[in-house]
């Protein structure tokens, strides 16, 4: 455990409380950030016309405040909230390069059952962006994240009056999951149980990232990819770079690159729904850097952690599901490796029809597997947990 984040359960103070509560309930706070930051307005106008392809409407069915963070609440953590606020909690963390909108699919279903809360990481998505270290060291880059994070939970707790006998369940996908762990570790009573999904981090890099006899031409891509990994060069500084060359936002050369990244994850959606969603991700991108550049700090190219959870994993006190994609990239065999490792509840599940991306690819199935996970650790008198078989593999079809 980070004897820095520790550290951070003592002096989570902001001298801005009374003032910031009553920003948030009077939304004066948003209403600085929009006239402070014009970025903010474009990513929000995005978001909402993304969640409103599933039914999410602004001030009707979830609402979004901008949770102060920092030690003098200078930054910020985007929020959306769903849900009857006497439900167990819930949170949505995203994955590198991600945002709390793409989960337009998953949180008004899961909201029937918890309250649900679907946040950006700082730095990411509709959160405030705050310069990067680059050249940090991986304890650095992650408690980038941990720390705000840990704030957020602080100040959620006091503006939705959360006891704090109630605990969180965390459903983190990819980086996000990678991150919700290391901060379980560090705040157990904070958490109820974690859903990781398709989790990055878990195992010790390979001795060769790339392969002797890898074909010539895709040996020298995967080391092109390594270089720009090393030099913090992401999709998204390529896409203000395009903007900044062509003088133009968006550039024609940007929307062809949204492109390109956005149709291969979302080519069973509509039409009009992948312009939204590459709408939305072209905001997100083209906002300031920040937190993309974390990539390099907290994992080596080829997206293995630096400080891998398997070196850790023997800490959490929580209980574990980890779910993969049947199409995943990243081998599920890794949560299995852990077994050993672990003194909690753990179990694998592999969603069919799914790739990395779980909750876009087969939302029905991601969603009532995390509804049933989560009930059983949030409402353990409606499930008996010593009838599961918590060592038990399972394959949802």
């Amino acid at each position: 455990m980070d004897d820095v984040l520790i550290e951070e359960k003592s002096v989570l103070v902001c001298k801005y409380e009374s003032d910031s509560r009553k920003s948030l309930d009077t939304n004066e706070f948003l209403e600085r950030a929009r006239n402070q930051n014009a970025w903010i307005v474009k990513v929000e106008r995005a978001e909402r016309e993304l969640l409103e392809l599933r039914g999410m409407k602004y001030g009707e069915n979830y609402t979004k405040r901008l949770i102060p963070v920092g030690i003098d609440g200078e930054h910020f953590m985007n929020t959306l909230s769903l849900g009857n606020s006497n439900n167990p909690p819930l949170v949505i963390l995203h994955g590198w390069g991600s945002a709390a909108g793409f989960f337009f699919g998953n949180a008004l279903h899961l909201a029937s059952r918890f309250r649900v809360y679907v946040v950006d990481w700082i730095g990411m998505g509709g959160s405030s962006r705050p310069s990067f270290p680059l050249g940090a060291s991986p304890e650095e880059a992650e408690n980038f994240f941990l720390k705000p994070l840990a704030q957020w939970v602080k100040w959620i707790r006091k503006y939705d009056n959360i006891q704090d006998s109630r605990k969180f369940t965390l459903v983190a996908h990819s980086l996000g999951g990678f991150l919700a762990t290391k901060f379980s570790i560090s705040f157990p009573e904070q958490v109820c149980n974690l859903v990781l999904v398709s989790p990055i981090g878990l195992p010790h890099p390979p001795a060769q990232k790339i392969h002797p006899k890898m074909p010539f031409l895709r040996k020298m891509l995967f080391k092109i990819v390594f270089s720009l990994w090393a030099y913090d060069v992401t999709p998204m500084s390529v896409i203000r770079f395009l903007n900044l060359t062509f003088r133009a936002e968006p550039s024609s050369a940007s929307q062809r690159l949204v492109k390109a990244i956005v149709t291969p994850r979302y080519a069973s959606y509509a039409e009009e729904e992948q312009l939204k969603i590459m709408d939305y991700f072209y905001e997100t991108s083209a906002a300031p850097g920040s937190g993309e550049f974390a990539l390099n700090g907290v994992l080596e190219p080829g997206g293995y952690a630096r400080r891998p959870l398997c070196d850790v994993i023997g800490e959490v006190k929580v209980p574990l599901d980890f779910l993969y994609g049947e199409k995943d990239w990243v081998d599920y065999r890794n949560a299995e490796d852990l077994r050993e490792l672990v003194s909690v509840p753990m179990r694998v599940h592999r969603v069919k029809d799914a790739g990395h991306n779980v909750f876009v690819d087969n939302p029905e199935q991601f969603n009532s597997l995390v509804e049933k996970i989560c009930l059983e650790f949030q409402l353990p008198m409606e499930f008996d947990m010593e009838n599961q078989a918590v060592s038990q593999s399972i394959t949802l079809t």
